[in-house]
């Protein structure tokens, strides 16, 4: 209640002056009446025949001595009163002075403060219209043209429509958006939610930054779960492992610590630091395992990579298949660069491309070809059919159904031919076969040389 200082002056002195005057009156009349009651009392006077009073004097004595204890009594709560009452005209002139020192200065229809002012409100602000269905923090601020946001949590803000924020958290635009995870952000977008602690949303639509520190830059209906993770864009993206990242596309989920996927479909990034670039339906679960794009290829092995293709498979650790169907490199550091169903078994075998072709053994080589099978260690084949390289530093050149079995054998072409001794060599024809050290069938049809050292038939 506002008091006015004249007016309580008035008041104040005309009450104790009243109160002090009623007191002194009814204090004298008790003084004179009680001298007289004592002097009659003294004195015994009373006329002859006359009858004693039938009323006790001290008892009218009692009965006034309590009415000046009442007025007594009344008089000091007056002087409460007045006390108080001079107490609250202090302060109303002291706030009276105050505002007559005003921050603002008027230039037109604006009010504008002084540069140095600063302005100290612990409750808050509420600009444009009150939320009478919310319970408003302490510190905050809102601008509402509507009176449908609610910055319930301390030190929250929201700007916008029918937003919401808890503590230390912000709402800076959009729609329906709520940051209720402390000290979280929301910048724009529809019914997006900040839950996890720090987390932020910079717009977009439906989507959700749960982790502790995490982020979601836009897109649609995309999750930010693991504790510092991102989803930039997309929809229907899920970054789940600790500082995980999905960039775009839909669908995608990178689910190991800070493993990534770039775009694609469908695509997911399942242990540490595995990577995904692009393409659909792939899969990178080993550790630091990459995959470059294509459809439905794995990356089981650590640091295995898959560039593309369809259906491949890099199982072993540290290998590779650059593209193709089907293709499975399963050694260690193995390579399978392109064609289909072909396999590199071996450590650090290889197979270039072709089909159904497999380097089963260490350093084996498959280059090209159909259902070719390198089984000896360091043993090759550059082409043909069928052909099968078992010897160790065997080599099939082309051919088909052609077989070479010897350490260091060989055999350049033709069919169903067979060099089986150590250094033999078939470089053609059919049917031929050097089962002896050294020897060599240059060509024709159904040979066989079994003599040692460095014999060779000539078709």
């Amino acid at each position: 209640m506002k008091f006015d200082a004249s007016s309580l002056a008035v008041v104040l002195v005309s009450v104790a002056a009243s109160w002090t005057g009623v007191w002194l009156k009814y204090d004298n009349t008790f003084n004179e009446f009680r001298n007289e009651m004592i002097d009659r009392m003294d004195m015994c006077v009373c006329s002859k025949g006359e009858a004693a009073p039938t009323r006790n004097p001290k008892d009218d004595i009692d009965a006034l001595r309590h009415q000046v204890a009442d007025l007594r009594n009344a008089s000091e709560r007056s002087l409460e009163i007045s006390e108080k009452l001079q107490t609250q005209i202090e302060k109303e002139s002291q706030v009276k002075r105050s505002l007559n020192v005003s921050p603002f200065t008027k230039n037109g229809n604006w009010w504008v403060a002084d540069g140095d002012s600063m302005f100290l409100i612990p409750g808050g602000i509420v600009i444009g219209n009150k939320n009478q269905g919310c319970v408003y923090g302490k510190g905050v601020l809102s601008v509402d043209g509507e009176g449908l946001n609610c910055p319930a949590g301390d030190g929250s803000v929201t700007f916008g429509r029918t937003n919401a924020a808890g503590y230390l958290a912000s709402v800076l635009g959009g729609e329906g958006n709520i940051a209720y995870g402390e000290g979280s952000s929301i910048s724009g977008g529809v019914s997006n939610e900040a839950r996890g602690m720090w987390s932020s949303i910079s717009g977009g639509r439906i989507n959700t930054s749960k982790g502790v520190v995490s982020t979601v830059s836009g897109g649609e209906e995309n999750l930010a779960e693991g504790e510092v993770s991102t989803v930039t864009g997309g929809f229907f993206n899920i970054a789940k492992g600790y500082t995980s990242s999905v960039s775009g596309g839909d669908k995608n989920i990178a689910e190991g610590e800070a493993s990534t996927v770039t775009g694609g479909s469908a695509n997911i990034a399942k242990e540490y630091l595995s990577a995904i670039s692009g393409g659909k339906g792939n899969i990178a679960k080993g550790t630091f395992s990459s995959i470059l794009g294509g459809s439905v290829n794995i990356a089981k092995g650590h640091l295995s990579s898959v560039s593309g293709g369809y259906q491949n498979v890099a199982e072993g650790s540290e290998s590779t298949v650059t593209g193709g169907i089907s293709n499975t490199a399963k050694g260690f550091v193995s390579t399978v660069s392109g064609g289909d169903k072909n396999i590199a078994e071996g450590e650090a075998s290889t197979v270039t491309g072709g089909s159904a072709n497999s380097a089963l053994n260490k350093h084996s080589t498959v280059t090209g070809g159909s259902k070719n099978i390198a089984k000896g260690k360091l043993s090759s084949i550059t082409g043909g059919n069928s052909n099968e390289a078992s010897g160790p530093h065997a080599s099939i050149t082309g051919g088909q159904l052609n077989k070479a079995r010897g350490l260091f054998s060989s055999v350049s072409g033709g069919q169903k031919n067979t060099a089986k001794g150590k250094w033999s060599i078939v470089t053609g024809g059919k049917r031929n076969t050097a089962k002896g050290e050294v020897t060599s069938i240059l060509g024709g049809a159904n040979k066989a040389v079994t003599v040692i050292a460095g014999t060779s038939y000539q078709a």
